[in-house]
Formats: structure tokens, C-alpha cells, sequence
């Protein structure tokens, strides 16, 4: 009997050696396909290749994910991805879920296309849904209504806009150049180019604050 047992501990001690290794080189081949982004989709992707919107393939591969990707191991492949804050936002009002729940899809759909061998497949569906997402909020954006700029109301402030303002109209903006700077914060953040927003506004800051 206690061979038996030492067999046994032995097996599961392998196999958690074998997971966990497993999910080491998942994150590290997601952190070297990592690129430096600057813009995001200028395009659209085959509208036939994807007929759901949640970013996993049918229900029995929803279920599956969840059942064997952890909320740890989905959260560290999302942010080891090149996906961040802002395409989790934009995805989030597409799906319908919360902020926390579409940063969990999209890392337990890296980490579960992964391991099938599918990776780039999930990518390119996960750039479908993002397009698809921007798209449907810059629908919903009014330029001469700032309450609908949610995005820009979210993270940034009026002073945020008069700066950058500022750097954009050489030092002396219009209310109505302000006004358009909201707006431009706005469609930047849509986009997922929250980074260049904030390179402008640090610069701004060098430049005009007191």
C-alpha cells in the first residue's frame, strides 16, 4: 500500500512540475510577442471569422478555460500580453461584462489557445473584437456633447485638456480648442493610445506648468 501511495504522490507531483512549467514558457513566449504599441487597428478583419461576441469559441470552450485557467494565470498572461487597460476597457462595454471579467477572457483566451496551439488565431479574433468594440463606441461619442466622451471623463481632467491644448496650439488655445482637445483625448483612448496621450502631456507639463 505504500508503494502505491508514493506512486501516487509521485504522479501528482510530476504533473504539477509539468503545469507549472508549462505555464512559465506561456508567459514568456506572450512577454517576447509582445510589440510596442503606438496605433492600434486602422482596418477591419474578415467579418466572417468571427459570429460570437464573447472572445472565447463556443460555449464548451468557455467552460473549459475557466474550468483549468486560474484567475492567476489568466490575469498574468493578460498582462504579459500586448493587450492593456484600455483595449480590457473598450472590450468590456462590447461584451457586457466588467472591467476585471474581460481582462480574465482575454487572458484565459491566450493562455487556453496556447496550449492547442492556436495563439495566433485567438490574436487575430481578439483584434477583430477589439476594432469591432472601437467602433461601436466611437458611435455612441458626440463631438459637441463632452458627456458622451466617457473615456476622457473616466481618466483625465479639464487641466489635462487646457495643456494639452496648449502644446497643440502653441501655448495660447481657444475655449474651442479646448474643447477639441477633450475630444481628441477621447478618440486617443479608443484607439488604445493612452501612452502617446500621456508622452503629450508630460511634455505639456515641461513646457507651460508653473
Amino acid at each position: 500500500m505504500k508503494l502505491v501511495d508514493m506512486s501516487v504522490q509521485m504522479r501528482k507531483l510530476l504533473f504539477s512540475t509539468f503545469t507549472a512549467a508549462w505555464f512559465v514558457l506561456v508567459l514568456l513566449s506572450l512577454a517576447l510577442q509582445r510589440p510596442i504599441k503606438a496605433a492600434r487597428i486602422t482596418h477591419a478583419l474578415d467579418a466572417d471569422s468571427i459570429h460570437i461576441k464573447n472572445p472565447l469559441s463556443g460555449q464548451h470552450n468557455i467552460q473549459l478555460a475557466r474550468t483549468y485557467v486560474s484567475e492567476k494565470q489568466a490575469y498574468n498572461a493578460f498582462f504579459m500580453s500586448e493587450f492593456d487597460y484600455w483595449d480590457a476597457r473598450i472590450l468590456a462595454d462590447y461584451w457586457g461584462v466588467s472591467l476585471d471579467r474581460s481582462k480574465l477572457d482575454i487572458g484565459r483566451k491566450l493562455v487556453f489557445s496556447q496550449r492547442d496551439g492556436t495563439l495566433p488565431l485567438a490574436k487575430r479574433n481578439l483584434y477583430h473584437y477589439l476594432y469591432r468594440a472601437q467602433s461601436q463606441y466611437l458611435r455612441t461619442v458626440r463631438p459637441n456633447n463632452v458627456s458622451t466622451y466617457r473615456l476622457y471623463l473616466e481618466s483625465y481632467t479639464y487641466d489635462d485638456a487646457v495643456l494639452l491644448a496648449k502644446l497643440w496650439h502653441n501655448g495660447r488655445p481657444s475655449p474651442k480648442q479646448i474643447f477639441q482637445a477633450k475630444y481628441e483625448i477621447d478618440q486617443s483612448l479608443a484607439y488604445g493610445n493612452n501612452e502617446l496621450i500621456q508622452q503629450s502631456l508630460q511634455r505639456a507639463k515641461r513646457l507651460y506648468s508653473n
